[in-house]
Parts: C-alpha cells; structure tokens; sequence
C-alpha cells in the first residue's frame, strides 16, 4: 500500500514537472514566432483621439496598456466632449487577446458604467520598419479600438485612434 501512494505520488510529480516544461515550450514559441523573444511583454502609452459617429462626440485623452502573453490590462483618461455634458472620465481594462495584435477588453468607468473594447496596436518595429541607429523609432506604436459603452442611458460606439510609444 505504501508502495502504491509512493509511486502515485512520483507520477504526479513527472506531471507537473511535463506541465511546466510545456508552458515553458509554448511561451518560447510564441516569442519566437511573434517578435524574437521580446514581445512576451509589452507596456505602452498611447494619445488617442475617439469618435463617436452616431451622437457626435469627440474625445482626447491618454492610454496605457500593458501585455502578458494572452492577458493584458489598461487604464485610460478622457476628456473633451464626452457625453454631451463635458464628463472627464478613468476607465480601467483587462481583457485576453494575442499580445498586442489583437485584445478583447472589459473596463468599468469612473462615471458607473461598463465598456467592451476591441484593440489593437502595432508598433513601427512590428510593421518591419527598423533603425539601427535609433532604436526609439521601432518603438513608435499606432492603436486602433473600438469601444461599446453598455449600463448607460444610451449605448454610445467608439472608435478610437492613437499615436505613442512602447517599452
């Protein structure tokens, strides 16, 4: 019997020991396939401009997002004509996706209510542009995204696009 609960515990150990060697493979293949190792994590800062078409409100504002592989989080400010009633507005995001090329976001606003977001962003880097001699310019990075506000008197559609930098 003790035999038994030995061994049983010996394959649990080889289990997860496979189970780590296994994420270990798949992040080693998704940098490599997506960026020579480097874009397993990314931070950028963006200055966006949004447009809503149906109601006609435009907005400014700043944006910060952060990667993980498939996780990544952001927070934004606005302000500008939001909403009709010039309502300055924190929103904070998390969501899943592949690294920066495409991210499905849930956020919640500072004016109680909730956004669903479609983003994506491309740094010049990722586009092929590269300089050896300024390595900042690789880094310059252009975001596209939509965004539904939802729990609101109205359901405004957002289209959003940025300009910024990525670390």
């Amino acid at each position: 019997m003790h035999c038994q609960i030995h061994e049983a515990n010996e394959k649990i150990k080889i289990m997860k020991k496979k189970k780590i060697i296994y994420i270990d493979m798949f992040l080693v293949l998704s940098s490599s396939v997506f960026g020579h190792g480097e874009n397993l994590f990314r931070l950028s800062i963006h200055l966006p401009y949004s447009y809503d078409f149906k109601n006609e409100i435009n907005n400014f504002g700043i944006d910060a997002n952060c990667y993980i592989v498939w996780l990544n989080i952001g927070a934004e400010y606005k302000y500008g004509n939001y909403t009709n009633q010039n309502k300055n507005s924190i929103n904070g995001f998390i969501g899943i996706g592949l690294m920066n090329y495409i991210q499905l976001q849930y956020g919640y606003s500072t004016n109680k209510y909730s956004i669903i977001r479609l983003r994506t962003e491309w740094n010049l880097g990722d586009l092929g542009v590269y300089s050896d001699k300024l390595e900042f310019v690789d880094r310059i990075s252009f975001k596209f995204n939509i965004d539904k506000t939802i729990n609101r008197d109205k359901a405004d559609w957002f289209a959003s696009v940025g300009i910024g930098y990525s670390i």
